[in-house]
């Protein structure tokens, strides 16, 4: 089935999230810079910098990979010819697979974080894990591995929560369009 090349209705969903987007991306290279410049502002052992600025570039060299693919369907999604039910489905597709591509890019800083945050507990605070056993009279790794779970999960359902009111909404009206469309025929 043929659409209107300008439908707005068609348009409406694809134009929020190309906005949404835009600024999704100049917040990912602004916290980029700012990671760089992170352990200017706490005091970190010789080798603790060593292993904030290793890990950082496995961060950098991940979020080249993400931001160049984010990029191009960026520009893609501006391109998109929506005169067709097919092309309006594959729209819908390629911005499913953004997503998943999203949150294997979120997991992926997490397991960084959480290196970093262990290399940092073991080499400069060590005395941390030591004050928790002795105060709370409890093993410390039991206390910190907890600690990581809830901030894991707390990290998740932000990243879904985040997902679904950039994207998800939009994606569910896309659904919409091409549901309406295929009733018609």
């Amino acid at each position: 089935m043929r659409l209107p090349l300008s439908a707005p209705a068609t348009l409406q969903p694809i134009n929020k999230i190309r906005k949404n987007m835009k600024e999704e991306g100049v917040l990912q290279i602004i916290g980029l810079i700012f990671l760089a410049a992170l352990p200017r502002y706490f005091v970190l052992s010789p080798r603790a910098m060593v292993g904030y600025y290793s890990l950082y570039a496995i961060l950098v060299s991940v979020a080249g990979y993400y931001l160049y693919q984010f990029y191009q369907f960026y520009r893609r999604l501006a391109t998109t010819n929506l005169s067709a039910k097919e092309h309006l489905y594959g729209t819908y597709y390629e911005i499913r697979i953004h997503l998943e591509m999203y949150r294997s890019f979120t997991y992926i800083i997490l397991v960084l974080m959480l290196g970093f945050a262990t290399l940092y507990g073991l080499i400069d605070t060590p005395h941390i894990l030591k004050s928790i056993q002795d105060k709370l009279h409890v093993n410390g790794i039991m206390v910190l591995a907890v600690a990581l779970v809830g901030m894991v999960t707390l990290i998740g359902i932000g990243t879904e929560y985040t997902l679904e009111s950039y994207y998800g909404k939009y994606l569910k009206q896309i659904r919409q369009q091409i549901a309406e469309l295929t009733v018609t025929e």
